[in-house]
C-alpha cells in the first residue's frame, strides 16, 4: 500500500475547510445537504484532458461543485456529508445526471469523463442501469463515457471497487482509476482490475523533475500500464516543466490548469504550449439525426461490409488466424450479448505478435486487452457530415480503422472511412452540379478522383 506522511498544501487547506466545515451546526449541516439535493444545485466543471499525440481534446472530465456561498461547497466535504446522512447515491446521481446533461448540452464530440463514487454502488438505493438511461436520453453512446472510480473517503475495500468496475464495463463503459495515490489504486489492483485508463495523482507529476525515485516509480508504472493495454493520464499539469517530464515519459494524455482550468463552459481553445493541429477538435450540434433528410445524406446510404464479429472469449490466436488468412479484412468487431464492446484493429493486432517474444506474450491475453474499447459506432439514421466528424476525432492511429455500423436491433457491419469521404463527396458534387451547370469539367473534383486514392489518402474537413 502507497502511504504519504507529508500533506500537500492543497490537502492541507482540504483538511482546514473540512475541519471548519466541522464546526457548523449539525442539524444546518444536514437541511443544507437535503436543499442542494432537493433543488438539484449542482453546478458542472469542464476541464480538458490533452491527447499528447496530437495536441487535441481527447476528454473533458466533469466536476461538481454546490453553491459558492454554501459551506459544503469543497468536494471533499459535500461528498463526507453526504455519506454521513446516508444520502451518497441522491447526491452522486445527481452530480451524474447534471454532468451528463451539462456535456449533451454543450454539443460536445469528445469523450465524457464521470467521476463515479464506488461506495454509492453498495448503497441499497442503487437502481442498476440508471446511467444507461440518463445516457440514452442525452443522446450520449456509452462508448463515450469513461468512468473514473472516486473515493472521496479512501478505503481498502478491493472487493467493493471489483463489483464497481465489473458493473460498468460490462455495460460497455470504460475505467479509469483515479487516482494512483489514493488508497486503494495501487499497483496491485492496477493489475487486477486491468483498468483501460490510470490518472496520476498531481502529487507525482509535480515530483517528476525534483525527486529520481518518484521519477522511476512512475516511469515502472507508464510501462506496466503499456503491458496491460492502460493508457496514463498526468492529473495537475501546472507548468511547462511538468509538461516536459511528461512527455518524456511516453505518457499519452494530461489535464491541469497549464492547459485549462475547470470552467462552467468546456473550452476547446488549444493551450500555447500546445501547437494547434488541423485535428483540433470542435464543437458539434447534438442533434445529429436528420428525420426528413435525404437518404444519401445518411449512413444508411453508405455500402457496409457484414464483417464477422467475434466474441470477447474468442482466443487471440483464433483472432490472428482470422487476420492471417483474409489480407483485406482490416477490423472485427467484437460484440458480447449483441451489444458492441470493442474493435480489433489489423494494424494494431499484429503488431502485439509482430515482435520478438509477442507471440508467447499474447496468445493466451484475452482480446480484450487488445482491442481498442471505444468505437465509434453509428447509427442507420445519423448524418454522413456526423460521421466524418466522429471519424476525424479519433487518435491518430484508429483514423482510418473502419467505423462500426448499428441500428436499434443490433450490430450490421463496417463501413471505410474511405468509403465514407467518397460518398460525401459525391453528395458535395451532386450539389454543385445542381447550382453551377459547368461542374464536373476540368478543374472539378469528379467522383472518378477517388478511383484511384490510397487507402491512407489523408483528408481534412474544414
Amino acid at each position: 500500500m502507497i502511504e504519504y506522511t507529508a500533506i500537500d498544501e492543497k490537502e492541507s487547506l482540504n483538511l482546514i475547510n473540512y475541519q471548519l466545515c466541522k464546526t457548523y451546526d449539525t442539524g444546518k449541516e444536514r437541511s443544507e445537504l437535503n436543499r442542494i439535493i432537493k433543488k438539484r444545485q449542482i453546478q458542472t466543471l469542464f476541464q480538458p484532458i490533452f491527447d499528447l499525440s496530437d495536441n487535441t481534446i481527447f476528454s473533458f472530465e466533469t466536476l461538481s461543485r454546490a453553491p459558492k456561498a454554501s459551506p459544503l461547497h469543497m468536494p471533499e466535504i459535500l461528498f463526507s456529508t453526504a455519506e454521513q446522512y446516508q444520502r451518497l447515491y441522491d447526491l452522486d446521481c445527481l452530480c451524474r445526471e447534471k454532468s451528463i446533461q451539462n456535456f449533451a448540452d454543450s454539443g460536445l464530440n469528445s469523450k465524457l469523463s464521470l467521476n463515479i463514487d464506488p461506495h454509492a454502488l453498495m448503497d441499497p438505493c442503487f437502481e442498476k442501469g440508471k446511467t444507461l438511461t440518463v445516457l440514452k436520453k442525452a443522446g450520449i453512446a456509452n462508448s463515450r463515457v469513461i468512468l473514473e472510480l472516486t473515493e472521496h473517503n479512501r478505503t481498502d475495500n478491493y472487493n467493493e471497487l471489483r463489483k464497481a468496475a465489473a458493473h460498468y464495463r460490462d455495460m460497455g463503459f470504460s475505467i479509469a482509476l483515479n487516482d494512483l495515490n489514493a488508497g486503494y489504486s495501487n499497483l496491485q489492483l492496477m493489475s487486477e482490475l486491468k483498468p483501460e485508463y490510470l490518472k496520476l495523482d498531481q502529487h507525482f507529476i509535480s515530483q517528476l523533475n525534483k525527486n529520481k525515485m518518484t521519477y522511476d516509480f512512475i516511469e515502472l508504472v507508464v510501462n506496466l500500464a503499456k503491458h496491460i493495454n492502460c493508457h496514463v493520464i498526468a492529473e495537475g499539469v501546472e507548468t511547462a516543466v511538468d509538461l516536459k517530464a511528461v512527455r518524456k515519459l511516453g505518457i499519452h494524455y494530461a489535464q491541469g490548469h497549464l492547459l485549462g482550468s475547470p470552467e462552467k463552459e468546456a473550452c476547446l481553445t488549444i493551450p500555447d504550449v500546445l501547437p494547434e493541429t488541423s485535428n483540433t477538435l470542435i464543437s458539434i450540434p447534438n442533434k445529429n439525426r436528420r428525420e426528413h433528410t435525404a437518404k444519401e445524406n445518411l449512413v444508411v446510404s453508405l455500402t457496409l461490409h457484414p464483417v464477422p464479429a467475434c466474441s470477447s472469449d474468442m482466443s487471440s490466436t483464433e483472432v490472428l488466424q482470422r487476420f492471417q488468412s483474409n489480407t483485406t479484412l482490416q477490423a472485427i468487431p467484437v460484440i458480447d450479448d449483441n451489444k458492441i464492446v470493442g474493435i480489433l484493429d489489423r494494424v494494431s493486432f499484429l503488431q502485439a505478435f509482430s515482435t520478438t517474444f509477442g507471440h508467447k506474450l499474447n496468445r493466451q491475453t484475452a482480446i480484450t486487452k487488445l482491442m481498442h474499447a471505444q468505437p465509434i459506432v453509428l447509427k442507420t439514421d445519423d448524418l454522413l457530415t456526423y460521421a466524418s466528424e466522429m471519424a476525424m476525432s479519433r487518435s491518430a492511429q484508429l483514423v482510418y480503422t473502419p467505423l462500426i455500423i448499428a441500428n436499434e436491433t443490433g450490430y450490421l457491419g463496417t463501413v471505410s472511412v474511405r468509403e465514407l469521404l467518397k460518398s460525401i463527396t459525391q453528395n458535395l458534387i451532386k450539389q454543385g452540379r445542381q447550382g453551377r451547370p459547368l461542374a464536373g469539367q476540368i478543374g472539378n473534383i469528379t467522383a472518378s478522383t477517388f478511383q484511384n486514392l490510397s487507402p491512407h489518402t489523408e483528408f481534412r474537413i474544414k
